[in-house]
Protein backbone atom coordinates (compact mmCIF):
# COMPACT_ATOMS: atom_id res chain seq x y z
CA UNK A 1 0.00 0.00 0.00
CA UNK A 2 1.30 3.11 -1.22
CA UNK A 3 -0.09 6.90 0.68
CA UNK A 4 1.10 9.84 -1.55
CA UNK A 5 -1.78 12.64 -0.79
CA UNK A 6 -4.93 12.21 1.22
CA UNK A 7 -6.53 10.63 4.13
CA UNK A 8 -5.90 6.69 4.73
CA UNK A 9 -8.18 5.53 7.25
CA UNK A 10 -8.06 2.15 9.20
CA UNK A 11 -10.71 0.30 11.39
CA UNK A 12 -8.46 -2.37 12.12
CA UNK A 13 -4.65 -4.03 12.66
CA UNK A 14 -5.40 -5.71 9.48
CA UNK A 15 -6.51 -2.60 7.12
CA UNK A 16 -3.24 -2.83 5.69
CA UNK A 17 -2.95 -6.72 4.33
CA UNK A 18 -2.35 -8.35 7.91
CA UNK A 19 1.02 -7.10 7.92
CA UNK A 20 2.23 -8.72 4.35
CA UNK A 21 3.94 -6.15 2.42
CA UNK A 22 4.95 -2.87 2.80
CA UNK A 23 3.28 0.63 3.71
CA UNK A 24 4.96 3.20 1.40
CA UNK A 25 4.18 7.23 2.93
CA UNK A 26 5.35 9.38 0.56
CA UNK A 27 2.42 11.93 1.79
CA UNK A 28 -1.16 12.15 3.46
CA UNK A 29 -2.26 11.07 6.29
CA UNK A 30 -2.41 7.65 7.88
CA UNK A 31 -5.41 7.66 11.10
CA UNK A 32 -7.84 5.32 12.92
CA UNK A 33 -11.17 5.68 12.07
CA UNK A 34 -12.15 6.35 15.45
CA UNK A 35 -10.61 6.54 18.98
CA UNK A 36 -9.79 3.07 19.48
CA UNK A 37 -5.82 2.16 18.99
CA UNK A 38 -5.03 0.53 15.92
CA UNK A 39 -1.72 -1.57 15.80
CA UNK A 40 -0.09 -1.88 12.30
CA UNK A 41 2.43 -4.49 11.50
CA UNK A 42 3.33 -4.12 7.96
CA UNK A 43 7.02 -3.15 7.28
CA UNK A 44 7.45 0.87 6.76
CA UNK A 45 9.16 2.69 3.67
CA UNK A 46 9.30 6.53 4.62
CA UNK A 47 9.72 9.45 2.49
CA UNK A 48 8.32 13.18 2.71
CA UNK A 49 6.07 13.99 5.38
CA UNK A 50 2.98 11.80 7.21
CA UNK A 51 0.42 12.64 9.20
CA UNK A 52 -0.24 10.40 12.30
CA UNK A 53 -4.33 11.20 13.15
CA UNK A 54 -6.87 14.28 12.53
CA UNK A 55 -8.50 15.71 15.18
CA UNK A 56 -11.49 13.14 14.85
CA UNK A 57 -10.36 10.07 14.05
CA UNK A 58 -7.51 10.50 16.96
CA UNK A 59 -7.44 6.97 18.01
CA UNK A 60 -3.60 6.01 18.72
CA UNK A 61 -1.62 4.03 16.43
CA UNK A 62 1.18 1.79 16.71
CA UNK A 63 3.36 0.86 13.52
CA UNK A 64 5.30 -1.76 14.46
CA UNK A 65 6.97 -3.61 11.22
CA UNK A 66 10.47 -2.44 10.75
CA UNK A 67 11.04 1.24 9.09
CA UNK A 68 13.32 2.33 6.58
CA UNK A 69 14.15 5.96 5.54
CA UNK A 70 14.09 6.50 1.87
CA UNK A 71 14.80 10.42 2.37
CA UNK A 72 14.46 12.65 5.29
CA UNK A 73 11.21 12.29 6.96
CA UNK A 74 8.70 14.55 8.87
CA UNK A 75 5.76 12.94 11.01
CA UNK A 76 3.38 15.22 12.23
CA UNK A 77 1.38 13.08 15.26
CA UNK A 78 -2.21 14.71 15.70
CA UNK A 79 -3.05 11.57 17.85
CA UNK A 80 -0.79 9.45 19.80
CA UNK A 81 1.69 7.43 17.69
CA UNK A 82 4.49 4.98 18.44
CA UNK A 83 7.25 3.40 15.93
CA UNK A 84 8.14 0.13 17.57
CA UNK A 85 10.07 -2.00 14.72
CA UNK A 86 13.15 -1.47 14.43
CA UNK A 87 14.17 2.40 12.34
CA UNK A 88 16.91 2.32 10.21
CA UNK A 89 18.46 4.99 7.77
CA UNK A 90 20.74 7.70 7.51
CA UNK A 91 18.04 10.50 6.97
CA UNK A 92 16.91 13.02 8.86
CA UNK A 93 13.69 12.05 10.95
CA UNK A 94 11.57 15.16 12.35
CA UNK A 95 8.73 15.24 14.86
CA UNK A 96 6.22 17.88 14.21
CA UNK A 97 2.52 17.81 15.46
CA UNK A 98 0.69 18.35 18.65
CA UNK A 99 0.72 15.00 19.67
CA UNK A 100 3.16 12.51 21.14
CA UNK A 101 5.56 10.07 18.61
CA UNK A 102 6.83 7.25 20.80
CA UNK A 103 10.17 5.13 19.76
CA UNK A 104 10.04 1.54 21.25
CA UNK A 105 12.14 -0.30 18.98
CA UNK A 106 16.10 -1.04 18.81
CA UNK A 107 17.10 1.72 16.06
CA UNK A 108 20.61 1.09 16.65
CA UNK A 109 20.97 1.19 12.42
CA UNK A 110 19.14 4.52 12.38
CA UNK A 111 21.80 7.08 11.91
CA UNK A 112 20.35 10.27 10.35
CA UNK A 113 19.63 13.41 12.79
CA UNK A 114 16.24 13.56 14.81
CA UNK A 115 14.78 16.66 14.84
CA UNK A 116 11.82 17.77 17.62
CA UNK A 117 10.17 20.54 16.36
CA UNK A 118 6.62 20.00 18.19
CA UNK A 119 5.31 17.85 20.26
CA UNK A 120 6.81 15.61 22.42
CA UNK A 121 9.17 12.54 21.37
CA UNK A 122 9.64 9.95 23.75
CA UNK A 123 12.75 7.47 23.86
CA UNK A 124 12.12 4.12 25.36
CA UNK A 125 13.75 0.86 25.84
CA UNK A 126 17.30 2.23 25.76
CA UNK A 127 17.62 2.03 22.30
CA UNK A 128 15.59 4.11 20.63
CA UNK A 129 18.52 6.16 19.39
CA UNK A 130 21.87 5.29 17.77
CA UNK A 131 24.44 6.37 20.17
CA UNK A 132 25.64 8.91 17.75
CA UNK A 133 22.21 10.52 16.45
CA UNK A 134 22.57 14.34 16.85
CA UNK A 135 18.92 15.45 18.33
CA UNK A 136 18.47 19.10 18.04
CA UNK A 137 14.43 20.73 18.00
CA UNK A 138 12.76 24.15 18.76
CA UNK A 139 11.00 25.55 21.30
CA UNK A 140 7.95 23.97 20.45
CA UNK A 141 9.20 20.46 20.67
CA UNK A 142 10.03 18.16 23.80
CA UNK A 143 12.37 15.20 24.42
CA UNK A 144 11.41 12.67 26.89
CA UNK A 145 13.05 9.76 28.50
CA UNK A 146 11.02 6.28 29.40
CA UNK A 147 14.27 4.85 29.93
CA UNK A 148 17.97 5.70 30.00
CA UNK A 149 19.20 6.81 26.93
CA UNK A 150 22.68 7.65 24.89
CA UNK A 151 22.77 10.09 22.03
CA UNK A 152 25.09 11.53 19.96
CA UNK A 153 24.68 15.61 20.99
CA UNK A 154 21.75 17.89 21.99
CA UNK A 155 21.13 21.15 20.44
CA UNK A 156 18.51 23.68 20.16
CA UNK A 157 15.93 25.11 22.03
CA UNK A 158 13.84 22.12 22.87
CA UNK A 159 12.67 21.03 26.47
CA UNK A 160 14.53 18.00 27.24
CA UNK A 161 12.07 15.76 30.51
CA UNK A 162 14.31 13.24 31.77
CA UNK A 163 12.39 12.22 34.42
CA UNK A 164 14.58 10.26 37.07
CA UNK A 165 16.66 8.38 33.88
CA UNK A 166 19.93 9.51 32.88
CA UNK A 167 20.69 11.11 29.36
CA UNK A 168 23.96 9.97 27.95
CA UNK A 169 25.82 12.45 25.51
CA UNK A 170 28.29 10.68 23.26
CA UNK A 171 29.29 12.95 20.82
CA UNK A 172 32.67 14.64 20.01
CA UNK A 173 32.45 18.63 19.81
CA UNK A 174 30.11 20.98 21.02
CA UNK A 175 27.16 21.72 20.94
CA UNK A 176 24.47 25.17 21.65
CA UNK A 177 21.49 24.07 23.92
CA UNK A 178 19.53 26.62 24.97
CA UNK A 179 16.80 24.54 25.78
CA UNK A 180 15.24 23.40 29.64
CA UNK A 181 16.03 20.25 31.55
CA UNK A 182 13.31 19.04 33.76
CA UNK A 183 13.25 15.56 35.88
CA UNK A 184 15.04 14.15 38.79
CA UNK A 185 17.86 12.26 36.76
CA UNK A 186 21.40 13.24 35.01
CA UNK A 187 22.99 14.43 31.92
CA UNK A 188 26.23 12.94 31.36
CA UNK A 189 28.65 13.93 29.18
CA UNK A 190 31.38 11.04 27.74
Amino acid sequence: VTLSAGTLLVTNSLSLGAGSGTFTALGGTLSSSGTHEIILTNKLSLSGTLGLGDSTSYGPLTLSGSAALGSDFTINTYSPGTLSGALSGSYALTKGGNSELILLGSNTSFTGSTIVNAGTLTLAGGNALADSVAVSGGSAGTLKLATSETIGTLSGALTVNIQSNTLTLSGIGSTNFSGMLSGSGNVLKT
